[in-house]
């Protein structure tokens, strides 16, 4: 299995892993705050939505310096996490592993 340091702080952490074992599995950090999806029919001001859309093309981003892509951008894969001292923070999840 391996252990990573953070890379880019708006993409899900992968903890650990272990794929040639049965059954397989994937850790990944926990995301308190759900998805983008709660956001839908919500209608939450545009300046949180543009900085929730700011956040998602950094972790875009931080995937592609590192030879990843990410085929599947929906409400669904954005996930929200809560920063120590208060507020939210949008991380890009769900790589179709």
């Amino acid at each position: 299995s391996l252990k990573r340091e953070r890379d880019n702080r708006n993409v899900v952490d992968v903890l650990d892993f272990k794929l040639d074992g049965r059954p397989a599995f994937i850790v990944m950090e926990y995301c308190a705050g759900g998805s983008l999806r709660s956001w839908v029919g919500a209608r939450p001001n545009w300046q949180k939505v543009a900085y929730a859309l700011y956040q998602a093309g950094n972790g875009l981003k931080g995937i592609h310096e590192r030879g990843g892509f990410h085929r599947d951008i929906k409400p669904d894969n954005l996930l929200v996490a809560y920063q120590e001292g208060g507020g939210e923070i949008v991380k890009v999840g769900d790589f179709g592993l």
